[in-house]
């Protein structure tokens, strides 16, 4: 874990997931300062969920724990709009806050990657449903880790079409296993209601 670094800070009504791309639409003056600066050198920045607040005008209150956001592509389709593509990476937590007007700054602490964990048989119900997905979707990747926990769970996050509250949750956890659990118990969660529907 690395220590004592600033990071300015993206707050959004969203997670970014580790692994996962999103697609962002920058056009107020402190963002667009901002990821000009992260385009001239290469670093990253900060997305973090807002706790508080709204992502235009005056700055909201984030969660602690955020992920970093890695710009892999970028146009300017009209003048002061800028269409950006970034990457989730490692995540951070911040242990001190700056509002510098309305452009939010932080320390943090960046989290070591998990290690690959494999997946007990419990959750390879959630490998199967992953599976599907993928298939469903835009098909599986060349660099699918289907008997990776982290890699497993990860993906699952993104795609799950659950309340960013849930997502925060899952992110904030320290163990890919735990991650697979929770991600369990939400399934089963909304499941129920459809199940009992159906009798």
């Amino acid at each position: 874990m690395s220590s004592g670094e600033r990071l300015p800070l993206f707050l959004l009504h969203t997670v970014l997931i580790p692994g996962a791309q999103l697609p962002l639409k920058v056009f107020e003056a402190r963002y667009l300062d901002m990821v000009s600066e992260c385009l001239k050198t290469g670093r990253p920045f900060g997305v973090c969920l807002i706790k508080s607040g709204r992502e235009v005008g005056d700055a909201g209150e984030p969660h602690a724990v955020g992920t970093l956001a890695y710009i892999e592509r970028w146009e300017m389709p009209t003048p002061g709009v800028l269409h950006i593509l970034v990457r989730g990476a490692e995540r951070f937590a911040f242990t001190r806050i700056y509002h510098e007007g309305q452009l939010v700054s932080a320390d943090v602490d960046r989290w070591d990657p998990e290690p690959e964990r494999s997946i007990p048989p419990l959750y390879e119900a959630l490998v199967t449903f992953l599976k599907e997905l993928l298939s469903q979707g835009g098909g599986t990747p060349a660099t699918a880790r289907f008997d990776d926990a982290g890699w497993v769970g990860w993906q699952l996050a993104a795609v799950l079409p659950v309340a960013n509250t849930v997502k925060q949750q899952w992110l904030a956890l320290r163990d890919p296993l735990e991650r697979l659990a929770a991600i369990l118990e939400e399934l089963t969660r909304l499941a129920e209601p459809g199940d009992r529907g159906g009798h």
